[in-house]
Protein backbone atom coordinates (compact mmCIF):
# COMPACT_ATOMS: atom_id res chain seq x y z
CA UNK A 1 0.00 0.00 0.00
CA UNK A 2 1.14 3.54 -0.44
CA UNK A 3 3.89 5.24 1.53
CA UNK A 4 1.47 7.86 2.83
CA UNK A 5 -0.70 5.15 4.39
CA UNK A 6 2.32 3.51 5.99
CA UNK A 7 3.48 6.81 7.49
CA UNK A 8 -0.02 7.54 8.78
CA UNK A 9 -0.23 4.15 10.46
CA UNK A 10 3.27 4.48 11.89
CA UNK A 11 2.22 7.71 13.60
CA UNK A 12 -0.89 5.97 14.94
CA UNK A 13 1.15 3.11 16.37
CA UNK A 14 3.72 5.19 18.26
CA UNK A 15 3.46 6.33 21.88
CA UNK A 16 5.55 6.64 25.01
CA UNK A 17 2.90 5.88 27.62
CA UNK A 18 2.62 2.49 29.39
CA UNK A 19 0.82 -0.33 27.66
CA UNK A 20 -2.60 -1.41 28.81
CA UNK A 21 -3.69 -4.77 30.14
CA UNK A 22 -5.17 -5.70 26.78
CA UNK A 23 -2.98 -8.48 25.43
CA UNK A 24 -2.03 -8.78 21.80
CA UNK A 25 -2.93 -11.76 19.67
CA UNK A 26 -0.24 -14.47 19.78
CA UNK A 27 2.07 -14.64 16.79
CA UNK A 28 0.84 -16.91 13.98
CA UNK A 29 2.28 -20.38 13.48
CA UNK A 30 5.17 -20.53 11.09
CA UNK A 31 4.04 -20.98 7.51
CA UNK A 32 6.49 -23.00 5.38
CA UNK A 33 5.24 -21.31 2.21
CA UNK A 34 6.11 -17.89 3.59
CA UNK A 35 2.56 -16.60 3.09
CA UNK A 36 0.99 -15.00 6.16
CA UNK A 37 -2.84 -14.97 6.07
CA UNK A 38 -4.42 -11.56 6.54
CA UNK A 39 -6.25 -12.32 9.77
CA UNK A 40 -3.40 -14.10 11.52
CA UNK A 41 -0.64 -11.49 11.57
CA UNK A 42 -0.48 -8.94 14.35
CA UNK A 43 0.74 -5.58 12.99
CA UNK A 44 4.17 -4.72 14.23
CA UNK A 45 6.37 -2.11 12.61
CA UNK A 46 4.58 -1.88 9.30
CA UNK A 47 6.14 -1.29 5.92
CA UNK A 48 4.28 -0.52 2.72
CA UNK A 49 4.88 -3.90 1.16
CA UNK A 50 3.57 -5.64 4.27
CA UNK A 51 0.28 -3.82 4.71
CA UNK A 52 -2.17 -6.17 2.95
CA UNK A 53 -1.17 -9.04 5.25
CA UNK A 54 -1.32 -6.95 8.41
CA UNK A 55 -4.93 -5.87 8.68
CA UNK A 56 -8.20 -5.91 6.80
CA UNK A 57 -9.31 -3.27 4.31
CA UNK A 58 -12.90 -2.08 4.26
CA UNK A 59 -13.79 -1.29 0.63
CA UNK A 60 -16.83 0.87 1.22
CA UNK A 61 -17.66 2.14 -2.26
CA UNK A 62 -20.72 0.46 -3.79
CA UNK A 63 -20.97 2.57 -6.95
CA UNK A 64 -18.41 3.57 -9.59
CA UNK A 65 -17.23 7.16 -9.38
CA UNK A 66 -15.51 9.02 -12.19
CA UNK A 67 -14.18 7.82 -15.51
CA UNK A 68 -13.37 4.21 -16.33
CA UNK A 69 -9.85 3.16 -15.32
CA UNK A 70 -7.88 -0.09 -15.67
CA UNK A 71 -8.29 -0.55 -11.94
CA UNK A 72 -12.09 -0.40 -12.23
CA UNK A 73 -11.80 -2.92 -15.05
CA UNK A 74 -9.86 -5.27 -12.82
CA UNK A 75 -12.43 -4.88 -10.05
CA UNK A 76 -15.15 -5.85 -12.55
CA UNK A 77 -13.12 -8.85 -13.64
CA UNK A 78 -12.82 -9.92 -10.01
CA UNK A 79 -16.59 -9.76 -9.57
CA UNK A 80 -17.19 -11.64 -12.82
CA UNK A 81 -14.77 -14.38 -11.81
CA UNK A 82 -16.46 -14.76 -8.41
CA UNK A 83 -19.93 -14.76 -9.98
CA UNK A 84 -19.06 -17.43 -12.55
CA UNK A 85 -16.93 -19.39 -10.05
CA UNK A 86 -13.86 -19.02 -12.25
CA UNK A 87 -11.38 -19.78 -9.50
CA UNK A 88 -8.15 -19.32 -11.43
CA UNK A 89 -9.30 -15.96 -12.79
CA UNK A 90 -10.42 -14.86 -9.34
CA UNK A 91 -7.10 -15.59 -7.70
CA UNK A 92 -5.21 -14.12 -10.64
CA UNK A 93 -6.96 -10.78 -10.02
CA UNK A 94 -6.37 -10.99 -6.27
CA UNK A 95 -2.68 -11.64 -6.94
CA UNK A 96 -2.61 -8.77 -9.47
CA UNK A 97 -4.13 -6.35 -6.93
CA UNK A 98 -1.50 -7.27 -4.35
CA UNK A 99 1.38 -7.06 -6.82
CA UNK A 100 0.27 -3.94 -8.68
CA UNK A 101 -1.57 -1.85 -6.08
CA UNK A 102 -0.44 -3.60 -2.89
CA UNK A 103 -4.12 -3.88 -1.95
CA UNK A 104 -6.29 -6.64 -0.54
CA UNK A 105 -9.43 -7.19 -2.65
CA UNK A 106 -10.73 -10.43 -1.14
CA UNK A 107 -13.67 -8.61 0.49
CA UNK A 108 -14.49 -6.39 -2.50
CA UNK A 109 -17.99 -6.35 -3.99
CA UNK A 110 -19.21 -5.54 -7.50
CA UNK A 111 -19.63 -1.79 -8.02
CA UNK A 112 -22.90 -0.51 -9.43
CA UNK A 113 -22.56 1.71 -12.55
CA UNK A 114 -21.98 5.40 -11.95
CA UNK A 115 -25.27 7.21 -11.45
CA UNK A 116 -27.20 3.99 -10.86
CA UNK A 117 -30.04 4.26 -8.38
CA UNK A 118 -29.97 0.54 -7.69
CA UNK A 119 -27.83 -0.93 -4.94
CA UNK A 120 -25.53 -3.84 -5.80
CA UNK A 121 -26.07 -7.21 -4.18
CA UNK A 122 -23.00 -6.76 -1.99
CA UNK A 123 -21.69 -10.24 -2.72
CA UNK A 124 -17.96 -10.53 -2.01
CA UNK A 125 -16.04 -13.59 -3.30
CA UNK A 126 -16.84 -15.62 -0.17
CA UNK A 127 -20.59 -15.01 -0.64
CA UNK A 128 -20.32 -16.18 -4.24
CA UNK A 129 -18.37 -19.27 -3.19
CA UNK A 130 -21.12 -20.08 -0.68
CA UNK A 131 -23.80 -19.63 -3.36
CA UNK A 132 -21.97 -21.94 -5.76
CA UNK A 133 -21.38 -24.58 -3.11
CA UNK A 134 -17.62 -24.39 -3.59
CA UNK A 135 -15.38 -27.04 -2.10
CA UNK A 136 -14.19 -26.70 1.48
CA UNK A 137 -10.66 -26.28 0.13
CA UNK A 138 -11.69 -23.37 -2.10
CA UNK A 139 -13.47 -21.66 0.78
CA UNK A 140 -10.50 -22.19 3.09
CA UNK A 141 -8.25 -20.56 0.52
CA UNK A 142 -10.41 -17.41 0.60
CA UNK A 143 -10.48 -17.45 4.39
CA UNK A 144 -6.69 -17.71 4.48
CA UNK A 145 -6.58 -14.58 2.32
CA UNK A 146 -8.67 -12.72 4.89
CA UNK A 147 -12.26 -13.17 3.66
CA UNK A 148 -14.74 -12.20 6.38
CA UNK A 149 -17.38 -14.72 7.45
CA UNK A 150 -19.39 -11.99 9.19
CA UNK A 151 -19.59 -9.66 6.17
CA UNK A 152 -23.22 -9.18 5.14
CA UNK A 153 -24.66 -8.56 1.69
CA UNK A 154 -26.45 -5.31 0.91
CA UNK A 155 -29.61 -6.63 -0.69
CA UNK A 156 -30.58 -9.35 1.79
CA UNK A 157 -28.27 -8.79 4.77
CA UNK A 158 -26.90 -12.34 4.40
CA UNK A 159 -23.62 -13.75 5.64
CA UNK A 160 -21.89 -16.43 3.55
CA UNK A 161 -23.28 -19.04 5.97
CA UNK A 162 -26.82 -17.73 5.44
CA UNK A 163 -26.36 -18.15 1.68
CA UNK A 164 -25.00 -21.68 2.04
CA UNK A 165 -27.94 -22.65 4.22
CA UNK A 166 -30.49 -21.28 1.77
CA UNK A 167 -28.93 -23.45 -0.93
CA UNK A 168 -28.52 -26.45 1.42
CA UNK A 169 -24.76 -26.66 0.87
CA UNK A 170 -24.34 -28.62 4.09
CA UNK A 171 -20.66 -29.35 3.51
CA UNK A 172 -19.94 -25.63 4.02
CA UNK A 173 -21.86 -25.08 7.24
CA UNK A 174 -18.93 -25.74 9.56
CA UNK A 175 -16.24 -23.80 7.71
CA UNK A 176 -18.49 -20.78 7.12
CA UNK A 177 -19.64 -20.58 10.75
CA UNK A 178 -18.10 -17.34 12.07
CA UNK A 179 -15.14 -17.75 14.40
CA UNK A 180 -15.59 -14.88 16.84
CA UNK A 181 -12.35 -14.00 18.57
CA UNK A 182 -13.67 -10.86 20.29
CA UNK A 183 -17.26 -11.54 21.36
CA UNK A 184 -19.60 -8.57 21.75
CA UNK A 185 -23.30 -8.50 22.61
CA UNK A 186 -25.45 -7.76 19.59
CA UNK A 187 -26.74 -4.57 21.22
CA UNK A 188 -23.18 -3.35 21.81
CA UNK A 189 -22.27 -3.95 18.17
CA UNK A 190 -25.21 -1.82 17.05
CA UNK A 191 -24.36 0.98 19.48
CA UNK A 192 -20.68 1.03 18.53
CA UNK A 193 -21.49 0.93 14.84
CA UNK A 194 -23.94 3.83 15.06
CA UNK A 195 -21.42 6.05 16.83
CA UNK A 196 -18.59 4.94 14.53
CA UNK A 197 -20.60 5.91 11.46
CA UNK A 198 -21.48 9.25 13.02
CA UNK A 199 -17.80 9.96 13.71
CA UNK A 200 -16.80 9.06 10.16
CA UNK A 201 -19.56 11.16 8.64
CA UNK A 202 -18.83 14.16 10.85
CA UNK A 203 -15.11 13.98 10.07
CA UNK A 204 -15.68 13.63 6.31
CA UNK A 205 -18.02 16.62 6.30
CA UNK A 206 -15.01 18.77 7.15
CA UNK A 207 -13.75 18.10 3.61
CA UNK A 208 -16.27 18.78 0.84
CA UNK A 209 -14.31 16.80 -1.77
CA UNK A 210 -14.09 13.68 0.37
CA UNK A 211 -17.70 13.89 1.50
CA UNK A 212 -18.93 14.46 -2.05
CA UNK A 213 -16.95 11.50 -3.38
CA UNK A 214 -18.26 9.18 -0.69
CA UNK A 215 -21.82 10.32 -1.37
CA UNK A 216 -21.52 9.79 -5.13
CA UNK A 217 -19.91 6.37 -4.66
CA UNK A 218 -22.69 5.39 -2.20
CA UNK A 219 -20.07 4.44 0.36
CA UNK A 220 -21.00 1.84 2.94
CA UNK A 221 -19.36 2.52 6.29
CA UNK A 222 -17.45 -0.26 8.11
CA UNK A 223 -19.35 -2.93 10.01
CA UNK A 224 -18.16 -3.60 13.54
CA UNK A 225 -18.98 -7.30 13.29
CA UNK A 226 -16.02 -7.98 10.97
CA UNK A 227 -13.65 -6.74 13.67
CA UNK A 228 -14.92 -9.37 16.10
CA UNK A 229 -13.60 -12.21 13.94
CA UNK A 230 -10.13 -10.82 13.23
CA UNK A 231 -7.15 -12.02 15.26
CA UNK A 232 -5.95 -8.42 15.33
CA UNK A 233 -9.14 -6.35 15.04
CA UNK A 234 -7.78 -3.47 12.98
CA UNK A 235 -9.12 -2.29 9.61
CA UNK A 236 -8.16 0.38 7.11
CA UNK A 237 -11.00 2.36 5.50
CA UNK A 238 -9.71 4.39 2.51
CA UNK A 239 -11.66 7.45 1.41
CA UNK A 240 -10.79 7.14 -2.28
CA UNK A 241 -10.38 3.55 -3.42
CA UNK A 242 -9.10 4.61 -6.83
CA UNK A 243 -6.13 6.39 -5.26
CA UNK A 244 -3.42 4.10 -3.88
CA UNK A 245 -2.20 7.06 -1.80
CA UNK A 246 -5.66 7.65 -0.37
CA UNK A 247 -6.14 8.99 3.10
CA UNK A 248 -8.44 7.01 5.33
CA UNK A 249 -9.51 5.85 8.77
CA UNK A 250 -7.82 3.29 11.00
CA UNK A 251 -10.42 1.54 13.15
CA UNK A 252 -9.48 -0.73 16.05
CA UNK A 253 -11.66 -2.80 18.39
CA UNK A 254 -10.32 -2.55 21.94
CA UNK A 255 -12.31 -4.76 24.30
CA UNK A 256 -15.85 -3.40 24.07
CA UNK A 257 -14.71 -0.07 22.69
CA UNK A 258 -13.58 1.32 19.34
CA UNK A 259 -10.54 3.50 18.71
CA UNK A 260 -10.55 5.54 15.51
CA UNK A 261 -7.75 7.51 13.85
CA UNK A 262 -9.20 10.06 11.46
CA UNK A 263 -7.25 11.24 8.39
CA UNK A 264 -8.08 14.78 9.50
CA UNK A 265 -5.78 14.68 12.51
CA UNK A 266 -8.11 13.51 15.28
CA UNK A 267 -8.31 10.32 17.33
CA UNK A 268 -11.46 9.08 19.06
CA UNK A 269 -12.52 6.45 21.53
CA UNK A 270 -16.08 5.15 21.36
CA UNK A 271 -17.31 3.52 24.56
CA UNK A 272 -19.73 0.61 24.67
CA UNK A 273 -22.58 2.98 25.50
CA UNK A 274 -21.87 4.97 22.34
CA UNK A 275 -20.17 7.96 23.98
CA UNK A 276 -17.42 9.50 21.84
CA UNK A 277 -14.32 11.21 23.26
CA UNK A 278 -11.31 12.74 21.55
CA UNK A 279 -8.14 11.08 22.76
CA UNK A 280 -4.38 11.18 22.54
CA UNK A 281 -1.61 8.59 22.84
CA UNK A 282 -3.80 5.80 21.53
CA UNK A 283 -1.31 2.98 21.08
CA UNK A 284 2.15 1.67 21.65
CA UNK A 285 4.32 -0.93 19.97
CA UNK A 286 6.35 -3.41 21.94
CA UNK A 287 8.49 -6.37 20.94
CA UNK A 288 5.41 -8.58 20.63
CA UNK A 289 3.47 -6.29 18.31
CA UNK A 290 0.56 -4.03 19.01
CA UNK A 291 -0.78 -3.16 22.46
CA UNK A 292 -3.12 -0.47 23.62
CA UNK A 293 -2.59 2.26 26.18
CA UNK A 294 -5.16 3.95 28.34
CA UNK A 295 -5.38 7.39 26.78
CA UNK A 296 -5.69 10.74 28.42
CA UNK A 297 -8.79 12.65 27.39
CA UNK A 298 -8.72 15.81 25.34
CA UNK A 299 -11.10 18.51 26.46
Amino acid sequence: MAQGISQSLDSFLQSTVPVSAFATAPPPPRNPSGYIPNQQQAPGSLKCAQLPTQFGTWHGATRQYGVWTPRIGKRSKLSDAAYFHAKSDLHAVLDYARATYNQDWVNCIRLAPEGSLNSPSGYAPLHQAAWHGATVEDVKRLLDLGAWRTLRTINKDDTPLDIARKSHHTHLYDILAPVIRHPLPGKTILILEKSLHEVIQAECKTNNEDFGRMHKSATRYPEVAVLTEMATPLIWFPLDEEDVNSRGFFIRLDGREIVVKSPYGQQFRISENGAVAKIADAVILDKNGLRWSRESGIN
